[in-house]
């Protein structure tokens, strides 16, 4: 008889979803080796940093009118940061916003931003919000 492969990610994630599956049914584990695929952060991670964009400040406007738009001290990784938003780490998000390194912008940063056309951002979303950090790459053709 094979070993067993088991390849949930879902369950398997890290050594605390090992302790409650191994109260549960302590029998399923004895024999079994366990290849675990990459994390779900890593694929996260993967996906969120293919949907980095830049953008100039038009299409910023309407989020941050509503509320959603959140910049991103350029000192942090910006699809670092939208992995623990998107996985609710609320102590990492905490600590930043403390820091004052997640802001949403001022009401004389949307009206100065209104008159600009050469201010640029990379941006990336994480439902509802929109993280964005100032670009000062070429401008934007």
């Amino acid at each position: 008889m094979s070993p067993l492969v088991y390849r949930d990610r879902c369950h398997l994630r890290n050594s605390k979803h090992l302790r409650v599956l191994w109260k549960v049914r302590p029998n399923f584990l004895r024999g079994a080796e366990f290849t675990l695929c990459h994390s779900m952060s890593d694929e996260l991670r993967t996906h969120l940093a293919n949907e980095v964009h830049r953008v100039d400040w038009k299409p910023l406007a309407p989020h941050a009118r509503r509320g959603a738009l959140v910049f991103v001290d350029t000192a942090l990784d910006l699809v670092e940061v939208a992995v623990a938003l998107a996985e609710d780490d609320s102590a990492r998000v905490r600590r930043w916003m403390q820091a004052h390194q997640l802001v949403k912008p001022t009401g004389d940063q949307i009206e100065r931003w209104q008159d600009e056309t050469e201010e640029r951002f990379t941006i990336v979303i994480v439902q509802p919000y929109v993280l964005a950090q100032r670009d000062t790459g070429p401008a934007l053709k």
